[in-house]
Parts: C-alpha cells; sequence; structure tokens
C-alpha cells in the first residue's frame, strides 16, 4: 500500500478506497509484522499473516492491506503510527470486514 507514501492519506481513506461502493465498514482486526520478522521469514510471513487474518474476519465480505511506513497521516491515526513506528520498519496487516447495502437490510 505504499504507492501514496509521499502524501500520507490517513486510514479512512486507505480502507473506503478499496472498498466497493456502497460498503460499510462493520470489523477490524490489525496484526502488526516486524521488520526483523519479515527478514527472517521472507515475504512469505505478510502472505501467511494476510490469509490468516482474512479468515479471522470470518466468511464476511473483506480486503485486508498492507500498511506501510508514509501510508498513514500522523494527525489522524495516532494508534496505528504507534502500532507502526514499534514495527521498526515493518508493516501493519490491517483488515476491515464490510455489509454492502444489500447484506445490512436483510432482517
Amino acid at each position: 500500500m505504499s504507492e501514496n507514501s509521499t502524501h500520507p492519506r490517513g486510514l479512512r481513506e486507505l480502507v473506503y478506497a478499496r472498498l466497493p461502493e456502497g460498503a460499510s465498514p462493520v470489523d477490524t482486526a490489525c496484526h502488526p509484522l516486524h521488520r526483523r520478522i519479515i527478514e527472517r521469514a521472507g515475504g512469505d510471513v505478510i502472505e501467511e499473516t494476510t490469509r490468516k487474518l482474512g479468515a479471522a474476519l470470518g466468511g464476511r465480505a473483506h480486503i485486508v492491506l498492507e500498511i506501510r511506513d508514509g501510508d498513514l497521516d500522523p494527525a489522524r491515526d495516532h494508534e496505528l503510527m504507534g502500532l507502526l513506528t514499534q514495527t521498526d520498519g515493518g508493516v501493519l496487516v490491517f483488515g476491515v470486514a464490510y455489509e454492502t447495502a444489500d447484506e445490512s437490510s436483510v432482517p
């Protein structure tokens, strides 16, 4: 997700830009991966964490994205900025479960 690293947009923009039209977030999960873990395990650890986080969100529709240094806006994303800083150059694997307007209107 670091394609926007020179101009942070903030978590809300990163997430909402990836959701289908009319979708509303209903749950989130986050897993920090320290730089040293990534270096030792390679990119596979990110892929495996992404898979596990998606499974943890259950059968609901969801997206999982990687958040890297420069992706967040420090003025708005204080809590996640702290987690990201603790990864020492690693990533946050962030998942969002969502509902569409059709799903949320079902009794």
